[in-house]
């Protein structure tokens, strides 16, 4: 007995039900098996229907509905088995009819073409770009990126406003920094930012301008993510007016469907940057481009291919994206985002192009996250101002009651956010560079060191610049030269770096106990002590570098040299902490005797000593 077939016949151009048809059945001709025997009996079926050009060969099969509007586009292949395919009506086929292009027979003008586009389309208000937790804290560090816009914008105006065309005059505006450090939530405050430095020029038709600017997010992850390509090699603008268009489209169900109908059905339209701003002054009845203001926000530049010419993807939006900034048309201001600052440099290496390069500030986590508990505000601070870290803390906080978070072991709460972000920024726990230990140490000292370093210096012995750590995310360059991380980073470090065969990692039994509760003075330069000691082991530095910033005098040219990692202990009692001969030995409550001489350990005081007095012995060369 032959099966019943349901199926659904679809316009590829519309992506709706073909002429009105809804969704009908078929018997299966007997001894038909694979997908190419289903697509004939279809098109015996509906051919009355369909042009006289159109051959079963142009009609492609899908499983279901899910899967045509999925982007990945996966149509049933024709030698594959019909099995169970079809079976209800819920569940029917879709049978997508593919129009020939008849050869000979003229394409549709681009005035028609423009119409039908229009019909398609309505101005709509840009999604937020940022989608995590913390989309809606309030905003911080928008008087720091003001300061950095205000002369910019208005010499991108004036020389506008006389149709001057420099490079120089014209800033493309860049937001760089690791994943979850707020470039995203940056583009999305990006309107209020620009709004905020033109009230400061004093120009009334600047700041009505930014008020009532057009905004675009375009990005190149999340639903409208890169294939790995360009849509159109010979024109990279496509790769942002087709995002553009994507804004304003009516139905947006598929974003590769509706890039995939632009290119096919719209061919006699050269949809360009400018050319989409043309269409936006149709649908708002717009007569002078001129009088138009955009704000073209571009997010995960660095998403695409990249391999430092100028044939490459990463080059030829970039250029794009400039070419309509400089030109006199609509007044545009283009904001684009990237993890890292070099392939900018290097993309506009040979052009004058004005850049104004914007950083995210650290978050003032006490602001955001409100602690309850004194293991609270300790857990805020740890995070260090990271965004993505201070969400994940606020996830783990929430399954605790405030009397919970008192009686917990810190230890505990620190595992499931770390745990929680080795999930989420997979981009540097698992990469090859921080896999290596020495590469922790490296990067440790460097942070502990407090040495200043350029933006494309190289760490230490390894190969990564600052610029590629800062574009982790984790890591920051400041004003300075100096690099900065999380507390909770430093931690995760620490617990990668190098060990000697049958050494004991008491680290996590240190930290509980002496960071994440209110601990003694002497306690915290001991840990913080030790956390050098790990940094710097068996690797000759000098003084001033192990100890930075301490005033000690002449000290030029001595080395410091910590032959192991150190432990902590403490002694029983007050001892004199004057040097004393090399098989000096203190006496502990938890270790028993312990040799000063091995240098090995750092030994705090024993009660009455003054405040921070400990003592240990080090190898000065």
């Amino acid at each position: 007995m032959t099966r019943k077939v349901w199926f659904q016949l679809l316009d590829e151009a519309t992506r709706d039900a073909y002429a009105n048809t809804t969704v009908d059945s078929l018997r299966l001709p007997e001894g038909a098996e694979d997908i190419a025997d289903l697509r004939v009996a279809v098109w015996d079926q509906v051919k009355p229907i369909l042009p006289s050009n159109v051959i079963a060969a142009n009609l492609r099969v899908y499983a279901n509905r899910a899967v045509h509007n999925d982007e990945n586009d996966q149509s049933l292949e024709e030698d594959g088995s019909i099995g169970a395919h079809g079976g209800s009506k819920k569940d029917a086929l879709i049978v997508e009819v593919q129009l020939p292009q008849r050869s000979g027979v003229a394409v549709e003008s681009e005035a028609v073409q423009l119409e039908k586009l229009l019909d398609t389309l309505e101005w709509k208000e840009p999604k937020r770009l940022c989608a995590s937790s913390g989309q809606h804290w309030p905003y911080q560090g928008a008087p720091e990126l003001v300061d950095l816009l205000v002369k910019p914008l208005i010499k991108h105006y004036n020389a506008w406003h006389r149709y001057n065309e420099d490079k120089q005059n014209h800033a493309i505006n860049l937001v760089l920094g690791g994943p979850g450090t707020g470039k995203s939530r940056t583009l999305d405050e990006m309107k209020g930012l620009l709004s905020a430095a033109a009230a400061r020029s004093k120009n009334q038709a600047l700041l009505d301008r930014m008020n009532s600017a057009y905004v675009f997010h375009v990005t190149f992850g999340n639903d409208t993510s890169t294939t790995g390509s360009l849509l159109d090699r010979d024109n990279p603008d496509y790769d942002v007016s087709y995002r553009m268009l994507y804004q304003l489209a009516k139905d947006r169900r598929n974003w590769k469907k509706f890039a995939k109908t632009l290119k096919t059905s719209y061919q006699s339209l050269e949809l360009t940057i400018e050319a989409s701003i043309d269409v936006l002054a149709k649908l708002e009845e717009i007569d002078s481009l001129r009088d138009m203001t955009e704000i073209l926000c571009v997010d995960g530049l660095q998403k695409l291919v990249n391999n430092g010419t100028r044939e490459c993807d990463f080059y030829s939006v970039l250029s794009s994206i400039c070419r309509f900034l400089n030109s006199p048309t609509a007044f545009a201001v283009c904001v684009c985002s990237a993890t890292v600052q070099s392939p900018v440099d290097l993309a506009l290496s040979n052009s004058p192009q004005k850049r104004v390069f914007l950083v995210p500030r650290a978050l003032r986590g006490d602001e955001v996250l409100k602690p309850r508990t004194r293991l609270e505000k300790q857990l805020v601070d740890d995070m260090g101002g990271h965004g993505r870290a201070l969400e994940t803390l606020q996830e783990t906080l929430s399954q605790y009651t405030k009397k919970q978070l008192e009686e917990i072991d810190p230890a505990c709460v620190v595992d499931q956010v770390c745990d929680t972000l080795r999930l989420q920024c997979g981009d540097i726990f698992a990469s090859a560079f921080f896999q290596v230990p020495c590469n922790c140490r490296e990067v440790l000292a460097a942070v502990l060191s407090r040495r200043r370093y350029g933006l494309f210096d190289r760490i230490g012995r390894t190969d990564l610049t600052v610029d590629s750590l800062r574009s982790f995310g984790w890591f920051r360059w400041g004003e300075e030269g100096h690099l900065e991380c999380a507390f909770i980073l430093l931690m995760m470090l620490m617990r990668k770096l190098p060990k000697k065969l049958g050494e004991v990692d008491n680290f996590d039994e240190h930290l509980t106990r002496s960071v994440l509760v209110w601990q003694r003075f002497e306690q915290f330069v001991a840990f913080y002590r030790r956390v050098k000691s790990i940094a710097y082991s068996e690797t000759p530095v000098p003084l001033s570098t192990f100890h930075a910033g301490a005033r000690f005098g002449a000290i030029h040219n001595i080395l410091i040299t910590e032959l192991s990692s150190r432990t902590v202990v403490e002694e029983i009692h007050q001892q004199d902490t004057k040097s004393g001969p090399d098989n000096s030995t203190c006496f502990t409550n938890r270790d028993g005797g312990v040799k000063v001489s091995a240098m090995n350990t750092i030994v705090i005081n024993g009660a009455s000593a003054s405040a921070g007095d400990l003592y240990m012995r080090v190898q000065l060369t």
